[in-house]
């Protein structure tokens, strides 16, 4: 008699819960706030190829452009309907874990699966008209179906592989580095000499190919196929097959939200502290410990895009995004190997009490330093009490930890206090996302992400187009003279303005309407002869570079920001009615 599987079972079920988590994350006011330099670029790009306005230029995702170019043809224009892919991309890649759980464990999978839903990187990046989190989505998927095709070769999964390639390398530089490192990594482990599991399948696979090469022909023109249609927007766009194989160099190009090193690796160890510790401390267990093959691919994966990353003159602030792919899965690795040393070893009847009783030691000690650090200016010289109260509480947990030792031996403190550093890391990781996702206001107090534009910038936008409207409702006819260090923003927010101009400076136009730029703290420049106006609000930065570790500790905490963020303003001014005659506002 055949066994029925259940269709819904409980792992089933807390996928779809995770996936759901993320997507609410991702999709909850997803047009709140405005577009950075970037985003706009991104989506003013789209917008041109789907009014006919001309050929994206500059560097973009040919994949996005693609999906943003029909979109918006057929649904129109607007900040959610740019950033609606980035955001199923996120929401999707949470559920990919669970086909790998062979590889990951079934704890290591769910881990994982978590991790991608609630990283700050992941989340913030798939709320962006950007590439990265599609990127990873595909190189995620190809990793996902080459491992099953290892498992079994069956061709249509040598089919699904090849097509979420041919999407991948069309969506952006993640996918290439990936494919060149499984390239690599294959050939050492083929021509290694050494005999293991993994070159077995590895070497069946390769035969499974040969012996079927009609199948593998029509694979590979269907993946040629699919990369070309989507690189060139379904053949509008006739550059995006060059745009795509520019993405190889995208390292090396400046872009609006290009950051530094010092800065990339910041994000790493302050965005994604618990995803980076993990990832690295279960790569060295993994891999010297259990000599785990996948564990090494991993490694070497996230050491490739690091290099890469560190080496390249300038860098996307989304190019964190290749880097935590292959280091998430190491840490959703360790952390059900965790999960599982705790189900087979945990001393269930008395280790809960023991970490209740460590709670208020801990706690005690966090809630002085809190007090300390939110003074608005403490004294010089009680600069050693932070250090004598963080003294004290190594201490406490030291003794802690060293009376669960005595009495339920060396692993059960040793998970003790992997616990307690998992929950504290776990707890920061979500402010931070929470932080980053949904800011109390446009003044940034955090790094990730570069620049913030001003959300007064569409409020303007949607201003000048109501007053731009002629007296019969007709589109605004108005020319419009745009500094070009203000754009692409402003080019996106004033597309339903058919005539828009970009100068290097607006005082030498004679359009009724001109958008002139300022930094903060200069003096405003005088209008030209004949216009009024106003200065408002354009994009805001804030800087962690020189913090002392007092105001470190106090911004980690608190995201209170000793320094003031960096502004940029903007200025627009009206032409008189003497000298143009727009319709009153």
């Amino acid at each position: 008699m055949a066994v029925t599987r259940p269709v819904v079972t409980v792992e089933k079920a807390l996928y779809g819960l995770i996936v759901l988590a993320a997507a609410v994350l991702r999709l909850v006011q997803l047009s709140a706030p405005a577009l950075d330099a970037h985003e706009a670029g991104q989506a003013y790009n789209a917008y041109r190829l789907a009014t006919g306005g001309g050929l994206p230029s500059g560097p973009y995702s040919p994949l996005l452009l693609t999906f943003n170019f029909i979109t918006f043809a057929l649904f129109g224009a607007g900040d959610a309907a740019a950033r609606i892919l980035p955001a199923v991309a996120g929401a999707a890649i949470c559920a990919l874990p669970y086909w790998l759980r062979r590889w990951l464990g079934r704890p290591g999978g769910l881990a994982t699966a978590s991790l991608l839903a609630l990283s700050p990187s992941f989340v913030f990046f798939s709320r962006q008209v950007d590439e990265a989190v599609i990127t990873a989505l595909f190189t995620l998927a190809v990793l996902t179906m080459g491992m099953r095709y290892l498992m079994t070769s069956i061709p249509r999964r040598l089919t699904f592989m090849v097509v979420w390639l041919a999407l991948g390398l069309a969506s952006g530089p993640g996918t290439w580095l990936f494919a060149v490192v499984a390239v690599g990594f294959s050939l050492v482990v083929i021509y290694s000499g050494r005999d293991s599991v993994t070159r077995e399948d590895l070497l069946a696979a390769l035969r499974a190919m040969r012996s079927n090469r009609v199948h593998l022909v029509d694979t590979l023109l269907l993946g040629l196929a699919l990369f070309v249609a989507v690189s060139t927007a379904v053949f509008f766009n006739p550059n995006g097959v060059q745009a795509a194989f520019d993405a190889l160099a995208v390292w090396d190009r400046a872009t609006p939200d290009a950051v530094s090193a010092g800065q990339y690796l910041l994000t790493l160890g302050v965005y994604e502290t618990l995803i980076l510790a993990l990832g690295v401390v279960g790569a060295v267990w993994l891999i010297a410990r259990q000599r785990n093959l996948f564990a090494a691919f991993l490694g070497a994966w996230f050491l490739a895009a690091l290099v890469v990353s560190l080496l390249a003159p300038t860098r996307p602030a989304s190019g964190v995004i290749p880097v935590l792919v292959p280091l998430t899965l190491l840490a959703g690795m360790a952390l059900g190997r965790f999960v599982d040393n705790i189900i087979l070893h945990g001393a269930w009847d008395r280790e809960p009490l023991f970490l209740l009783f460590a709670i208020p030691f801990i706690v005690g000690p966090a809630l002085q330093v809190a007090a300390y650090v939110t003074q608005p200016n403490p004294p010089a010289e009680q600069g050693s009490r932070l250090l004598l109260i963080l003294v004290i509480f190594v201490i406490f947990l030291a003794a802690i930890l060293a009376a669960i030792g005595s009495l339920l031996g060396r692993d059960v403190a040793t998970r003790s206090l992997t616990i307690l550093v998992l929950l504290l890391l776990g707890m920061n990781s979500l402010r931070s996302m929470a932080g980053v996702v949904f800011p109390q206001s446009y003044v940034p107090q955090e790094f990730l992400g570069g620049p913030r534009t001003s959300p007064d910038v569409a409020q303007v936008a949607n201003d000048l187009l109501a007053v731009g409207v002629d007296r019969f409702g007709a589109r605004p006819t108005q020319l419009v003279a745009v500094d070009e260090r203000l754009t692409p923003t402003w080019l996106w927010y004033l597309r339903w303005f058919p005539r828009i101009e970009t100068r290097n400076n607006v005082n030498g136009s004679t359009a009724p309407l001109l958008l002139a730029y300022a930094l903060a703290n200069s003096d405003p420049p005088a209008p030209p002869a004949g216009y009024i106006g106003q200065r408002g609000r354009y994009q805001s930065a804030w800087d962690p570079s020189g913090l002392d570790w007092r105001g470190w500790t106090r911004w980690y905490l608190y995201r209170d920001a000793p320094s003031a963020p960096a502004r940029v303003d903007g200025f627009i001014w009206y032409a008189r009615p003497a000298q143009a005659n727009p319709p009153p506002g």
